[in-house]
């Protein structure tokens, strides 16, 4: 993946964690909720490693 298509999925990520703390938000029953949030947390985990991704895959390049 060139680092323009990385971008772009991370920037797709976000709006996939945006609309799953917003469903969390609405969600009536506590099952539901957690369910979201969970889904919100790995989503966040992965955005974060991608951004460490690129940050050492930068680094990399500049040594």
């Amino acid at each position: 993946m060139s680092k323009v298509q990385v971008r772009n999925c991370l920037v797709n990520l976000k709006k996939v964690e945006r609309k799953l703390a917003e469903q969390a938000v609405k969600a009536a029953a506590i099952e539901e909720k957690k369910f979201y949030s969970e889904a919100m947390i790995q989503v966040s985990e992965v955005i974060h490693d991608m951004k460490n991704q690129l940050v050492q895959e930068d680094i990399s390049k500049q040594s």
